[in-house]
């Protein structure tokens, strides 16, 4: 069992333009309507790292046509987790959000306290409840948790804002777009310095018990033909992957050797954090053609890319920070030709579970 609950509340990037970002997950992944609020009229009581303060910014909250939630927060005046990260960031993912109940929020910090992560924010919501916001940063690699609590027996909703369509804000070729999303969120791409630390981290606060651990490098059999900014490139990075059934999904990633956009566009720039978002399902490689194409038309360019197990499946990162705030999506596709029990592919490097061994 881990300290949170299964479910994903929502997904908290810090940005600094509200409009320029809400109209890029529009155009991008179909989020077209958003809830536009303003933090300081919201909030009340606000306290971060022990000093009261007042949050300030705007906060656009949009639900994606798979069910997530994506909160966008604009920082204003004033001190917060928010205005730091800016600083140190620029934007991204600044926290993960889950919902707990009165109860059984002191014994969520307390069990978070016991690994030495303490809580850095927390502030009041006007009739709704309360914000906790855990630093996560050193146990997990980069991100907040935030912890978002009702006050009564409703579930903890953002008060309704400035309701802002964006439905017309962009015009997409035919036929093509948003960008096809079959599962939502299937990982988060935590990019580490010590892959090993940072998945026991995981599996404590997540209740993850298995991993599948690569050692991923330029070779037949493992990764193949691999591009890093449009060029093929030798490198190596060392990832560990949850389950893919499970409710909420992570690739723990420690790059290598060798350049690669988790190292020279994140780590080097910004440290540890949530790089990309497994999201984009392709059906072969001619639906990635005809994505690719209207990406670059929209301004978005493949990052990283490479094959898989000989060839059988395909991935690609594509370059969304400037659109959609900080974060690089992931797209990948098997080849629905490919003859699996034929496939010669090597095997896990190997794999971790907490699960007692059979007697």
């Amino acid at each position: 069992m881990g300290i949170l609950p299964p479910t994903l509340h929502h997904v908290g990037l810090v940005i600094r333009d509200l409009d320029a970002i809400s109209a890029g997950y529009a155009e991008l992944l179909g989020l077209d309507t958003w809830n536009v609020t303003d933090l300081g009229e919201l909030t009340t009581g606000a306290r971060v790292r022990g000093a009261h303060t007042q949050v300030t910014g705007r906060l656009g909250v949009g639900v994606a046509p798979w069910g997530d939630s994506f909160w966008l927060i604009e920082p204003g005046k004033g001190r917060s987790t928010y205005k730091d990260f800016q600083a140190t960031n620029g934007h991204g993912i600044h926290h993960l959000g889950f919902a707990v109940e009165a109860a059984e929020l002191q014994p969520t910090v307390d069990a978070f306290d016991r690994l030495g992560a303490s809580v850095a924010q927390s502030y009041e919501v006007t009739g709704v409840g309360s914000v906790t916001e855990i630093d996560t940063r050193a146990l997990l690699g980069g991100y907040y948790i935030q912890l978002v609590t009702p006050s009564g027996p409703d579930a903890f909703v953002v008060p309704e804002g400035r309701a802002v369509d964006l439905s017309r804000s962009y015009a997409r070729p035919d036929g093509l777009g948003p960008l096809p999303v079959p599962r939502g969120i299937q990982h988060f791409g935590v990019v580490v310095r010590d892959m090993v630390e940072r998945v026991d981290a995981h599996g404590n606060v997540f209740g993850i018990s298995d991993w599948v651990v690569q050692n991923w490098r330029t070779e037949p059999g493992s990764l193949e033909s691999p591009t890093f900014e449009g060029r093929p490139v030798d490198h190596e990075y060392f990832a560990a992957a949850s389950p893919l059934d499970g409710p909420l999904g992570f690739e723990v990633v420690q790059p290598t050797l060798g350049p690669s956009d988790y190292k020279e566009n994140f780590l080097n720039l910004v440290g540890q954090g949530i790089h990309h978002m497994n999201l984009v399902g392709l059906d072969d490689h001619a639906h990635w053609l005809r994505l690719r194409d209207w990406l670059q038309s929209a301004g978005v360019s493949v990052c990283m890319s490479g094959d898989l197990m000989g060839g059988a499946a395909e991935f690609y990162y594509i370059d969304t920070r400037k659109r959609l705030g900080g974060v690089v999506v992931e797209c990948f596709g098997m080849d629905p030709n490919a003859d699996l029990t034929q496939m010669k592919q090597r095997g896990p490097y190997y794999r971790i579970s907490k699960e007692p061994a059979p007697a």
